[in-house]
């Protein structure tokens, strides 16, 4: 590196001995990590991460937890109440046809198109 004064940047691995070697040669040489080595570092350090964060094994719960209850705007209160007044009248209406009531009567009865 003494030899070639004129290079400003090295790309190099982790490996300390290079890190030394370049900075005894010319302090002002910039050291990059090669993507090679940095993703390989960040894959390292993402497993060890991994092993610390999360169980290595997970047991699943045979009775799902009690659901959380949200909380629903006023609008989203009405767009409950609407879908369900809607799905009554389809199981009334269904009800009838059973019960053997005309498609035809039942769209007058329901003012239906």
């Amino acid at each position: 590196m003494k030899q070639y004064p004129h290079i400003q940047v090295v790309s190099r691995d982790g490996f300390t001995g290079f890190r030394q070697a370049i900075s005894d040669a010319n302090s002002s040489i910039l050291q990059v990590y090669d993507r090679w080595h940095f993703i390989q570092n960040a894959k390292k350090h993402l497993d060890t991460f991994l092993l610390s964060a999360v169980p290595s094994t997970i047991t699943w719960c045979k009775t799902p937890p009690t659901p959380i209850e949200l909380k629903l705007t006023k609008a989203e209160k009405v767009k409950l109440a609407r879908q369900k007044q809607k799905w009554d009248l389809i199981q009334e209406i269904q009800e009838a046809y059973r019960l053997g009531k005309s498609i035809c009567s039942l769209a007058k009865e329901y003012k239906l198109n």
